[in-house]
């Protein structure tokens, strides 16, 4: 959203409805879903990512969600692993997230082969292999999720990262290859064992079941004669 620049969503729309209003990034609701309900509850330190058009973090470490100064923490879509890289939409050129969108991957297929293809198309191509421009592409993605993950591996020190997202639909084969990439890229000390890269078993669930968590973390610091009339984003 190019033109949404120092929103203030939340007062517009407390000021709209006249009732509490909590505004959270979908990365963090997912975070707070998967430390609740799902893969994170015995986990003090991990990152929910949420992978698709874009590529952001929820990330929980010593058992808390981190939010950062200005509500920026874990927009690691913007890391920069490629200089002078395709452009991304934020204005800088070799971001994480240009090189692993589902959208750059199917605007190259499209140029590529004229075929304006779903995910749900493109997975099955992967699949059975019947392409070889498609697996080819979509292994080197899987290379820059595993360059992108042994970066944050390395500088938080993360015993699980959980992939959410169009990606997913993508199956072992295509995590494998992440894998196999972050074991290349992840400081030579640090041992597979002490950490797990899985796909959500919440799927979609997640974003719902962590704006209902939200409730949870918060329902000491609102009154109780107002939780009723409280609405989460």
């Amino acid at each position: 959203m190019p033109r949404w620049k120092n929103i203030e969503l939340k007062k517009i729309i407390e000021s709209k409805l006249e009732i509490e209003t909590i505004v959270r990034n979908e990365s963090k609701v997912q975070a707070l879903g998967e430390k609740y309900f799902g893969a994170a509850k015995k986990i003090n330190n991990f990152m929910s990512v949420e992978a698709g058009v874009g590529v952001c973090g929820g990330i929980y470490y010593k058992n808390e969600l981190i939010i950062g100064r200005n509500s920026k923490a874990g927009e690691i879509g913007h890391i920069t692993l490629l200089e002078n890289g395709p452009l991304c939409h934020c204005g800088n050129r070799g971001c994480w997230e240009v090189l692993i969108s589902i959208d750059v991957l199917k605007e190259s297929i499209r140029k590529k082969t004229g075929k304006i293809l779903t995910t749900e198309e493109i997975v099955k191509y992967y699949e059975n292999g019947s392409n070889e421009f498609i697996n080819n592409k979509i292994e080197e993605i899987a290379k820059w999720f595993g360059i992108g993950f042994s970066s944050l591996l390395n500088i938080i020190d993360l015993e699980l990262i959980i992939i959410n997202g169009e990606y997913r639909e993508f199956g072992d084969k295509f995590l494998e290859v992440i894998k196999d990439n972050i074991e290349k890229h992840v400081f030579p000390n640090m041992n597979i064992n002490e950490y797990k890269i899985i796909y959500s078993n919440l799927g979609d669930k997640a974003e719902i079941l962590g704006t209902f968590s939200m409730i949870l973390d918060t329902i000491y610091s609102i009154s109780l004669k107002n939780i009723k009339n409280t609405i989460l984003f």
